[in-house]
């Protein structure tokens, strides 16, 4: 190992309780950006559920479109697992690129929240969930990607000793 890698990793090494706060950041993003997309889509006239139905999409495909418990359950856990780990990452930004606690790092969250939007927009969920891809208003999933990434930055901010 070179002496630049050991310092990068010696730099991205976070302690075990930043992992678990940060989890929680990104589990917080994401309780406000399912809140976020279920509102949208009453309003648009579909389902409170539909994108929990969507999301549950990758595992079921159309049939995730017939609410059950397991479609619920899948599209629910799906989401929440998937804020946790953007919630590390943005983590691990924030130590990487030693963004100094304070707002600035709300601003670092919003540019994280599009690039996971623009990332899952036009990569993945074509790829993975193409239900999704074409079903899911694109403005409504950018803003709550955008709110997911403040949200989780804000609650890093606010809690001792995350990163």
């Amino acid at each position: 190992m070179s002496v630049s890698d050991a310092r990068t990793a010696t730099r991205l090494a976070l302690p075990a309780a930043v992992w678990g706060r940060s989890a929680l950041a990104g589990l917080a993003g994401a309780v406000v950006m399912a809140m976020w997309a279920m509102m949208a889509a009453a309003v648009m006239g579909r389902s409170l559920f539909a994108p929990v139905q969507l999301i549950a999409a990758v595992w079921y495909g159309p049939a995730a479109m017939h609410l059950t418990a397991p479609v619920l359950l899948a599209g629910l856990a799906t989401h929440m697992m998937v804020g946790v780990v953007l919630g590390m990452m943005l983590a691990l930004a924030f130590a990487a690129g030693r963004i100094a606690p304070g707002p600035v790092r709300l601003a670092w969250g919003m540019g994280f929240g599009l690039a996971a939007w623009l990332v899952s927009q036009f990569a993945v969920l074509p790829a993975l969930d193409p239900l999704m891809a074409q079903t899911m208003a694109v403005g409504v999933f950018a803003l709550g990607h955008v709110m997911f990434g403040v949200v989780t930055a804000w609650v890093l901010l606010r809690t001792p000793g995350a990163a």
